[in-house]
């Protein structure tokens, strides 16, 4: 009858907080702010005022991306492998459960954030990346690395995967760097950055799986991420080069490519986890990569920048 009241308005029409007592009408407004409807507010400065609504001006292009016409394709060395013939896996998972308590960001003033749960971490543990992954927020922590799943968003259910034992921190100064990708119905990506290290883990069937990037076999892939942890706590600066994963537009039904570009170097690796392959890219050797987005299964746009080149680049493969 009307609609344009608001949640507060409705309710302070349906309840006769009159009628009840102030320990019962304490109880009902408590219970309200729980379920986010800010009643029986009296500042006013917690008090909720929408302006007017104003209509966006519609889209229309400003440029476009282009190639030059003397701008000859260059031939890069490229290298392909069987996924899972690099794939050592799966192993199940033993994760620890517990429930987390939601906070409704909005039950007593008005604010963008909707709600929070606070993870049991550890004292000293960073939280450096999040991902939506079909109904669950997955975060990942460092120092030690863990990969925590909020699975049941209205339950509050939630567990947590210690990565310890993959991710040693006592050597030196090695301090992971940890990235998440959603892969949809396929779970979670997880990369770390200074060992070039990537894990699969699937949500649903509590397995994980380690992809080694490189090519050259688990046994070699082990010696390497040793030497990769010793050069790393040896020397922390960021002129080094290092693998990253590429930011990518990804929907809710997640990614199936996986793209790992060498900040400060010229190596691209493509892993497709519907063909079962994993590409190899070798650019010359005067390209230095900073950064790398995924705009298409089959295109990436490149950031370079040294001492000959400073431009960004749309490859196609």
């Amino acid at each position: 009858k009307f609609p344009p009241a608001g949640q507060t308005t409705f309710v302070g029409n349906v309840f006769d907080f009159d009628a009840f007592s102030s320990d019962a009408a304490e109880t009902l407004v408590t219970v309200l702010r729980k379920h986010g409807i800010p009643i029986g507010i009296q500042k006013a400065s917690d008090q909720i005022r929408l302006a007017a609504t104003f209509p966006m001006a519609p889209f229309k292009p400003i440029g476009e991306w282009g190639v030059r016409n003397e701008e000859e394709p260059k031939i890069v060395d490229t290298r392909a492998v069987r996924l899972t013939s690099v794939m050592k896996g799966p192993h199940r998972y033993n994760p620890a459960r517990f429930d987390v308590s939601r906070l409704d960001m909005r039950s007593e003033t008005f604010s963008e954030q909707e709600a929070s749960w606070q993870l049991p971490t550890h004292e000293a543990n960073i939280c450096c990346d999040a991902a939506y992954v079909q109904g669950r927020i997955c975060v990942a922590s460092v120092n030690p690395v863990a990969l925590y799943v909020l699975e049941k968003i209205s339950e509050s259910r939630a567990f947590v995967i210690d990565l310890t034992a993959m991710f040693p921190t006592t050597r030196g100064s090695f301090k992971p760097r940890v990235k998440l990708a959603s892969l949809g119905e396929r779970g979670v990506a997880l990369h770390e950055e200074m060992t070039n290290s990537l894990m699969l883990f699937d949500l649903d069937g509590l397995m994980w799986s380690t992809v080694d990037v490189s090519g050259d076999g688990l046994l070699q892939s082990g010696v390497n991420k040793i030497a990769k942890i010793v050069s790393a706590s040896a020397s922390v600066n960021s002129s080094l080069t290092h693998w990253r994963m590429a930011t990518s537009h990804v929907t809710d039904e997640g990614t199936d490519v996986i793209c790992l570009f060498e900040r400060n170097g010229s190596g691209i690796k493509i892993v497709d986890l519907v063909n079962d392959s994993l590409v190899s890219y070798q650019l010359p050797n005067d390209v230095k990569l900073l950064h790398c987005w995924m705009v298409g299964k089959e295109k990436l746009l490149l950031s370079t920048a040294n001492e000959y080149v400073n431009a960004g680049a749309l490859v196609v493969f």
